[in-house]
């Protein structure tokens, strides 16, 4: 099946329901295509994942997997997938991994024609975040900005999107560049329980490191002044 060109959008795409996903992003045609392509992206693997977690007792990392595709099967409007989805998280949260694996097989079936569907809408190509001018941003005006942006996410809030591209390109080369990008990530798929998940991770860490950036600079300004007192004894 060829690709439908990029500024295409098509008027049906079973089993999402494009009309209701588009009620729910403010008619944002192009968000919903990109949508659909993080969709095949971050779930393409869902059925193996659940099921190695399982095979691992990784019981609560196969609950927050089942619980993400839920959410987005939710927001795509495609009903039977997120009920499916639905299905297998409430099954691992009562410890029934028996009837967990069943209802992950049903869960397969579900999601394979999803998987097609949004598949066959090609690449959506990845948008270019340019470092803000103002790259020395103080750790603690970045995690404002942060609180902010935590606020929206907590209130599934599609703007949380536009606020985190503008914030990126000063939350880069704090040292936690795979956290700021799989915070993207979860964003891009309207994955809103776990980018607040990820972001009070991201939280926490630059709280830690606040203590540590503030010595570092006492530090420079310690070595500063020591360097200037040393010219000023030279010149005298």
């Amino acid at each position: 099946m060829p690709s439908i060109p990029d500024d295409i959008l098509p008027p049906t795409l079973p089993p999402f329901n494009i009309p209701m996903a588009l009620s729910r992003i403010n008619n944002n045609s192009q968000l919903l295509r990109k949508l659909l392509f993080m969709f095949v992206e971050s779930y393409g693997a869902t059925v193996p994942t659940l099921r190695s977690h399982l095979l691992e007792g990784r019981r609560e990392d196969a609950i927050r997997l089942a619980h993400s595709l839920k959410g987005t099967a939710g927001i795509l409007d495609a009903v039977e997938l997120a009920a499916a989805a639905s299905a297998v998280e409430q099954l691992l949260k009562e410890g029934k991994s028996a009837e967990a694996e069943f209802a992950i097989g049903a869960l397969e079936l579900a999601l394979a024609p999803a998987l097609g569907a949004a598949g066959s809408l090609g690449r959506v190509p990845t948008e270019a975040t340019n470092p803000s001018p103002s790259g020395a941003v103080d750790l603690r005006e970045r995690a404002a900005a942060l609180t902010d942006l935590r606020n929206k996410i907590a209130s599934n809030n599609v703007r949380a999107r536009k606020l985190y591209a503008q914030l990126r390109g000063n939350l880069l080369g704090l040292g936690m560049d795979e956290d700021i990008a799989l915070l993207g990530n979860r964003l891009d798929a309207l994955d809103f329980a776990e980018a607040l998940s990820l972001l009070d991770e991201l939280l926490r860490k630059i709280d830690d490191r606040q203590g540590d950036v503030t010595d570092e600079l006492l530090r420079k300004i310690d070595d500063r002044q020591g360097d200037e007192n040393l010219g000023g004894e030279s010149a005298g």
